[in-house]
């Protein structure tokens, strides 16, 4: 993983940024995959917050 980029954000800094961190960690054979979108939802005590995070693999 090269870059994360978010598409939209939570509105809550701290969550969009343990997407990227654990994003970021992600790993993929060579040449499989070069960007996906992927939907992230965090659940907390009844309340839903949903934002999804662009990555991509040069």
């Amino acid at each position: 993983m090269e870059s994360v980029d978010v598409l939209k954000s939570t509105g809550h800094s701290e969550l969009d940024q343990s997407s990227i961190a654990a994003f970021l960690k992600w790993r993929f054979r060579p040449g499989t995959v070069k960007q996906a979108k992927i939907p992230v939802t965090f659940q907390c005590e009844g309340y839903r917050i949903k934002h999804h995070v662009l990555f991509f693999r040069k």
